[in-house]
């Protein structure tokens, strides 16, 4: 819907000769977004004239635009009506609608003169219709004329040929209805196509000749009706079932004029009177919709039924359309209340408003004529199924035939060889209890090799054991079963059936042994189905972690030196410190879990079965020999197991790119809330601190853990060599007790914040802890143990620190795209 603003014109007619003009003057004024044209009134000079006219003050009116005597008809065309006939070619209604008092030139402007260069606004309507017409191929149009005119609140049908010899009294009325939607709607009134605009033009001036008309002071042959032109334009898309229609109105009122300036007969003076009320309520009309405007409510009453005028102009007024008013104004001195009068009227029009849109419709001859086509096509596919299912319904009972009559050959086939193993079975029991009676054993072993040369032998057909001897591609076959069977019979029945006990033993171990092979083959199919998956799986984790990396280095780029702070969250410290009873017992109750890649010597818990540090923190440090002859075959070991267990196969430390290591620095340059160095520590570049913050955790270091009861126990702690993992064990041992999937990891504390340190009771040892949370608010407690000075541990928990967060920094996009696993080794992690 778009908004639209009646526009108003004015245009002034020339003075009679021995007439003086009115004081009036015309500007011109442009606000930056309109530009629009003013006729200022003057005050008059005496009194008695200001009385009569109603004024005090000088008077300004403005226009879309005002016409002066020197302007042509077709100047007039252009600047007004264009806009609304080209609009009315794509689908809006429009009215264009000329108001003002007897003899100023309204039917002039509507109709025009007597030369073809004084046309007015209708003939050239139809002419640049019918040009556009022919200027759009694409379109099909149909044009539809109608004309009718409002005398004495009656309506009549300017174009029915009947009224032309009668006299108006005589006519037949036109009868106004509305429908449910409040559409008008004309009963008797004529519609007749135009397919040319020389019938348009014809049944124009027959409406002309029809019109009511009489001698007046101020024109000779002035309207005493209102009439009403309108075009209907019908188009149709080609390729498309829509229909887009229009109106065109062009209205040409009858003239306002004071009663009291005029002499005339009482038919006159009667017309003039019904003249002035119908324009009288179509200006209450006008000013009840600019008065809708300021109104909230929708059931605003607009009085169109008050007149014949209104009622008939109530889709032009305040309806979906275009219209815009032309007012014609004499300029003579005797005639200037009639045009002030005018120019209020014209004001009041200006300040009207309405929502206008496309008129569409489906075309239902062509949705028809497409709904009986795909009828059609649905009907002839149905016969084709139709005649499918019943050929494939015979192809069905034929098959079932088919398989029944195999299937009662099969059954058949199986009952004979039935029989027949029955009767060798039954054989060669009597056969062997015969033998067995006698005391005379069968040589197995010579009936095994018997049977391996029988099957040699191949699928031979029994039709070729009947026929005689001749050559074929079954005659090595046949000689090798000859000289089996001449073998079998020279060593007599007991060993015929120990041959057939041989071949029964060999069919059924035969059928087990396939069975077993098929369920192997199974086996063997879904573990290469879940490798291909766990593969899968390794290698988008594996993508998604070089996109981390990528992202986290292009987002860090122009980032050189890290922060230097570690905000505390009170809330979380908060969380922390109020765990409830249950998360201990179930904590607890995971104590006696083993983890997948814990030591079984070592499933215990650190609160219960491990031996506990001195109250000093003191231990016997290991010599640099044994410590080193400690660390290699751990870390060689770690390079081969660890690593086949716990990192993905498809990245590697020694396989790292550019791309990474530059990822890595930035990340490692970019940690949030760094903790800071202490005085006098130098400063190290970005690939001094990726170096160094690896190394410490892939190299790992002696901790003092605090159990979930708050007691500490020394353990070594250190990461993964693809640092997917967080691992610590006992000094003296090599297996990890636990293992902490560093993607599981949330933040790094600093201090004792946790309820394990308060459980601990020492607050002097804080500057020389931590604490590493990770999945449901479980806490790594740690205290660092090297060290031979306060300072030195400081310094070693502030790279510890660093070098967590830097993995965290790491690891913390593919935490956000994805929530991590679950692992049943950190369930006992306190």
């Amino acid at each position: 819907m778009v908004k639209w603003h009646i526009g108003t014109y004015a245009r002034l007619r020339p003075p009679r000769r021995g007439h003086d003009c009115a004081k009036f003057d015309l500007g011109r004024v442009d606000d930056g977004r309109f530009s629009r044209t003013v006729i200022a009134f003057p005050p008059p000079d005496d009194d008695d004239s200001r009385m009569h006219l109603k004024q005090r003050d000088g008077l300004d009116f403005h226009f879309n635009d005002v016409f002066d005597p020197s302007i042509s008809q077709e100047q007039v065309f252009n600047e007004v009506c264009l806009d609304i006939v080209y609009s009315a070619l794509d689908g809006y209604n429009g009215t264009i609608l000329a108001y003002g008092q007897t003899g100023s030139g309204k039917t002039y402007t509507i109709t025009g003169g007597e030369h073809y260069a004084d046309r007015g606004i209708i003939p050239r309507v139809l002419s640049t219709i019918f040009e556009e017409f022919e200027k759009r191929p694409n379109m099909r149009y149909s044009c539809y004329i109608s004309y009718l005119e409002i005398y004495n609140e009656n309506v009549y049908d300017l174009l029915d040929r009947s009224h032309t010899d009668r006299p108006i009294e005589e006519w037949t009325k036109i009868l106004l209805m509305d429908d449910d939607e409040g559409d008008m709607h004309f009963r008797n009134l004529g519609v007749f196509e135009a397919v040319s605009e020389e019938e348009a033009l014809n049944l124009l001036f027959l409406g002309n000749m029809n019109r009511v008309t009489s001698d007046t002071p101020m024109n000779q042959a002035s309207s005493r009706s209102h009439s009403i032109f309108s075009v209907i334009i019908e188009s149709r898309p080609v390729d498309s079932d829509m229909i887009v229609t229009s109106k065109l109105h062009l209205v040409d009122l009858a003239g306002s004029e004071r009663v009291y300036k005029r002499d005339g007969t009482q038919r006159m003076r009667s017309e003039g009177k019904r003249i002035n009320l119908s324009l009288h309520h179509l200006e209450q009309v006008i000013l009840s919709l600019r008065s809708k405007r300021n109104t909230v409510s929708r059931t605003y009453h607009i009085p169109y039924r008050n007149s014949m005028l209104t009622s008939v102009l109530r889709g032009s007024l305040g309806g979906n359309c275009k219209s815009v008013f032309i007012a014609t104004l004499n300029p003579e001195n005797d005639f200037l209340d009639e045009s002030i009068s005018t120019c209020r009227f014209m004001q009041r029009c200006s300040e009207v408003a309405v929502d206008i849109a496309v008129n569409t419709e489906v075309d239902t001859e062509k949705r028809l004529e497409a709904v009986e086509k795909l009828n059609a096509e649905l009907e002839a596919t149905n016969f084709e199924l139709q005649a499918r299912g019943v050929q494939l319904e015979n192809d069905l009972k034929a098959q079932a035939l088919h398989f029944a009559k195999q299937e009662q050959q099969w059954e058949r086939r199986v009952t004979l060889a039935q029989e027949e193993t029955q009767a060798a079975i039954a054989a060669a029991k009597s056969a062997r209890d015969r033998s067995d009676q006698v005391g005379r054993k069968v040589d197995w072993m010579q009936c095994e090799e018997i049977v391996e040369r029988l099957l040699l032998a191949g699928d031979l057909p029994r039709e070729e054991l009947d026929k005689p001897r001749s050559g074929g591609e079954f005659e090595e076959a046949r000689l090798l079963y000859d000289a089996v069977a001449q073998e079998i019979r020279d060593l007599g029945m007991a060993t015929a059936l120990g041959c057939l006990v041989v071949l029964k033993e060999n069919t059924f171990f035969a059928s087990n042994t396939a069975a077993e092979l098929q369920e192997l083959m199974s086996k063997q199919t879904r573990t290469v189905e879940a490798l291909e998956q766990r593969l899968f799986e390794q290698k988008r984790e594996a993508e998604l972690l070089k996109e981390q990396i990528q992202s986290v280095a292009e987002s860090q780029r122009f980032d050189i030196e890290p922060k230097t702070s570690i905000p505390r969250s009170k809330s979380h410290t908060g969380a922390l410190r109020k765990r409830q009873p249950s998360h201990r017992r179930s904590s607890a109750s995971g104590r006696g879990e083993s983890s997948g890649n814990r030591d079984p010597s070592n499933s215990g818990s650190d609160s219960e079965n491990d031996s506990e540090a001195s109250e000093t923190h003191e231990y016997d440090r290991p010599s640099a020999a044994r410590l080193q002859a400690k660390l290699e075959p751990q870390s060689r070991n770690g390079k081969t197991s660890k690593r086949s267990e716990y990192s993905d196969p498809s990245i590697s430390e020694e396989g790292q790119s550019d791309e990474k290591i530059t990822t890595l620095r930035s990340a490692a340059l970019t940690v949030d809330n760094p903790v800071p160095p202490p005085a006098g520590s130098p400063r190290k570049t970005g690939s001094d601190l990726i170096r160094k913050r690896m190394e410490l955790l892939r190299t790992g270091s002696l901790f003092v853990k605090y159990g979930r009861y708050g007691k500490p126990h020394v353990r070594f702690v250190w990461c993964s060599a693809d640092l997917e993992y967080l691992n610590y064990r006992k000094v003296n041992s090599t297996v990890p007790k636990a293992t902490i999937p560093t993607r599981s990891i949330v933040r790094v504390c600093i201090g004792q914040d946790t309820r394990v340190f308060d459980r601990a009771k020492q607050p002097a040892r804080a500057p020389h802890c931590f604490s590493v949370e990770y999945e449901e608010n479980r806490t790594l407690d740690l205290e660092i143990a090297d060290g031979e000075s306060p300072e030195v541990k400081k310094t070693k928990r502030s790279d510890w620190v660093e070098a967590l967060q830097f993995l965290i920094k790491l690891k913390v996009a593919p935490r956000r795209k994805t929530s991590p696993p679950r692992y049943d080794s950190a369930d006992s992690i306190t």
